[in-house]
């Protein structure tokens, strides 16, 4: 008997047994050994026995005698063969298309399309010529020397698990773009050349010695460190190759009786292990798909590993495919498009948007119908479903739009709107719907900064104005209505005075215009309260650009008539084109002086603006009457303007549009009149000035309408 400790490892073994350890080197040199007839009771080294150097001695001849004399690299020189004739064959554009949109390795067709054969495809195709020159020549170099070493199984066994190694991390890390190229299995094969000739370098004949281990180390570090130097080289699959070809180096081993079992279990696992992992791609891709921030997707070098971005406070932020681009959806919004080339228009959008006042999801909806509508696509809508996103609940309409699906889901808050759309075609809008939902679950719509911020100052500091009023203002962003018109009720008993508050208010009123006071309502009370010219010309400016004009034009005459000379006011009146001449003696409007053929009247008797304050009613109807007035006189002068020259109708315009007879206008005040008459023509009823002129009081409706009613022709260049 034969006792060996090998580490931990303590083995007896018979004369045979030991014999056959020796020549297949499972027992190394400083193992200790101990032999009855030999060495007694004691221990020794195992390098230090005769028998163990000339038993290990011999097993290297016959393993070195067994790969110089192996069969030809048949295999290698077929992997050649056919990776040459694939390069030749892509010189046909039909080729050369195939390979590239259906051969290629490319994370959105395999995870999305279930393509998962694209792992190991890739690993045959070539379109460049020096690309498969280099390929080529370490494939032969490398695969033969491993084939007479290791034989044809585990040479086959290396390059596919190579290839497979290299596509998957390239798939992962690197998803924005295609990939191919023998590279991956190249590197695998380099690597185990480096590997088996550190661990086993007496199976190898002493002429190839020096073509395998630390004599190929350095190439192999150079072609890596030379890939990572070059933008358009895919370094993932150098490395994911170069990993498997080392592990596999490491469990391989030369065919023989006592290796086969091992050997072909292996081969049977990597074998297996690709299958599965191209099936599972095929049935598990839409789970599996790598997910990142949206600024992250959209880089043009998307980071390795996805970071959610925490310097600055985002409202929603959103996830999309790493790999997708940045593009206009079918529907027109702004999102990302899966590159697969099988996608057709695939489609991944979020989009925030505030609104100038509170909607319902039915109108928000109604609003995305019409932009579909608008493309010019037949749009046919399904069921409207609720469903769960970001938190809230959403309004879920499935449209077919052709040939295509589209998803869309809205949310309502306030005056604020978040839409997500989800597009794909009818084949693979089953098969992508987890895809869908996972994008659906990343979404996250957080409270608005303004919001969290003035309730932080309010918190610190109860009373102050602004911080309510902006408190007020977010609470009615996000929808929080009733919440926002009680806080602006307790801001208005505190600053009654206050003009600011009123117009924040009004605006909060325009928002929910179904909710809380009407406009006319607060209008009334903040002239009431705070009648100062600056909110008046506020207020006059929002009458205004509601279509309300007389009452704009009334609000701002009454009281020009009770605070004449404000620069406000002044102002105010002469964007609308109307006097502002003072009567220097009583300071009062000049127009108030004029009878009703606009003579001024210096010692007319004018009462004193009253002490009621003003209201929405009472402007509304004063502005009516003064532009009725001025309306009438245009339609009045029109037959007299025909026999006028171009000075006296300037002159009878001026009055009309003032109100009075000017005892000393400027010449700008009337030249723009008198230019106007001078390109209307002779016999031509210049009655179109009327029109020009009352239209910059916005009143033209009434001169337009007689203008139609007595045929009269404008004419077609206005000065």
């Amino acid at each position: 008997m034969v006792d060996v400790r090998i580490g931990d490892i303590h083995a007896s073994l018979s004369w045979d047994e030991w014999e056959d350890w020796v020549r297949t080197g499972r027992v190394p040199p400083d193992a200790n050994v101990r032999i009855d007839a030999v060495t007694g009771d004691s221990f020794v080294r195992a390098d230090s026995l005769e028998s163990y150097a000339d038993l290990k001695f011999d097993g290297a001849s016959d393993r070195r005698a067994s790969a110089l004399n192996a069969t030809p690299p048949i295999l290698t020189a077929l992997l050649v063969g056919i990776q040459i004739r694939i390069w030749w064959f892509s010189s046909f554009n039909s080729v050369e298309s195939w390979i590239t949109r259906d051969g290629v390795n490319f994370a959105s067709p395999v995870l999305e399309d279930g393509e998962g054969w694209r792992l190991l495809t890739m690993g045959f195709l070539h379109l460049d010529t020096g690309h498969i020159l280099l390929n080529m020549l370490w494939l032969a170099y490398t695969g033969s020397a491993l084939e007479r070493i290791l034989g044809r199984l585990n040479l086959l066994t290396l390059y596919i698990a190579s290839v497979m190694g290299g596509s998957l991390l390239s798939m992962w890390f690197k998803p924005e773009t295609s990939s191919l190229g023998a590279s991956g299995g190249v590197f695998g094969l380099i690597a185990a050349v480096v590997v088996f000739g550190f661990i086993r370098p007496e199976m190898l004949p002493k002429g190839s010695r020096r073509f395998f281990g630390v004599a190929m180390l350095p190439y192999l570090v150079l072609m890596f460190a030379s890939g990572l130097r070059s933008a358009n080289t895919d370094n993932w699959a150098h490395f994911g190759g170069l990993l498997v070809g080392a592990v596999l180096a490491l469990l391989l081993a030369p065919p023989g009786p006592k290796h086969r079992v091992r050997n072909r279990v292996i081969a049977g696992s990597t074998a297996v292990a690709s299958v599965a992992l191209m099936l599972g791609f095929s049935l598990f891709g839409p789970y599996i798909a790598r997910l990142a921030p949206t600024d992250v997707v959209h880089s043009r070098r998307p980071r390795a590993v996805p970071v959610e971005v925490t310097d600055r406070y985002e409202e929603a932020t959103w996830q999309a495919p790493l790999g997708w681009r940045s593009s206009i959806l079918s529907s027109g919004l702004a999102g990302f498009n899966s590159p697969s080339p099988a996608s057709g228009q695939r489609g991944f959008a979020v989009v925030k948007t505030d609104h100038e006042s509170a909607l319902t999801a039915e109108e928000l909806a109604a609003l995305f119908t019409e932009r579909l509508e608008r493309i010019g696509s037949e749009v046919t809508a399904g069921d409207t479903e609720v469903t769960a996103v970001a938190g809230y609940d959403a309004t879920h309409i499935r449209f077919d739009v052709g040939e295509r699906q589209t998803h869309w889901y809205g949310i309502v808050r306030g005056t604020q709107s978040l839409e997500a759309v989800w597009e794909t075609d009818e084949v693979d809008g089953d098969r992508l719907n987890p895809l869908r939902d996972r994008l659906l679950n990343r979404i996250v719509w957080r409270l608005p900064y303004a919001l969290i911020d003035a309730q932080e100052r309010v918190d610190r500091n109860p009373t102050s104005r602004s911080a309510r009023l902006d408190l007020a203002d977010a609470l009615a962003q996000t929808g929080s209505a009733p919440e926002a018109f009680a806080l602006l009720e307790e801001v208005i008993t505190d600053n009654a005075n206050n003009a600011e508050v009123w117009l924040r208010y009004l605006a909060v009123v325009d928002q929910y215009p179904s909710q809380g006071p009407t406009p006319s309502e607060l209008i009334d009370r903040a002239l009431a309260a705070a009648p100062s010219p600056g909110l008046v010309v506020d207020i006059a400016k929002r009458l205004k650009d509601a279509g309300e004009h007389a009452a704009a034009i009334g609000l701002l005459e009454m009281q020009w008539y009770r605070s004449p000379g404000n620069t406000a006011i002044r102002r105010a009146l002469r964007r609308y084109g109307r006097s502002t001449d003072l009567e220097q003696t009583r300071i009062i409007p000049l127009w108030r002086l004029a009878d009703e053929d606009g003579i001024i009247r210096p010692d007319a008797v004018i009462e004193p603006p009253g002490e009621q304050p003003l209201t929405l009613a009472d402007a509304t109807a004063f502005g009516d009457r003064r532009l009725a007035m001025q309306t009438a006189q245009c339609i009045a002068l029109a037959p007299d303007l025909a026999f006028m020259d171009a000075e006296q109708a300037a002159e009878q315009l001026l009055r009309v549009k003032v109100g009075y007879v000017h005892p000393s206008p400027e010449p700008s005040d009337y030249r723009a009149l008198e230019r106007g008459i001078l390109a209307a023509g002779e016999g031509r009823i210049p009655l179109w000035l009327c029109g020009e002129m009352v239209a910059a009081i916005d009143n033209e409706a009434p001169v337009r309408a007689w203008l139609a009613e007595n045929a009269v022709t404008e004419p077609s260049d206005t000065p």
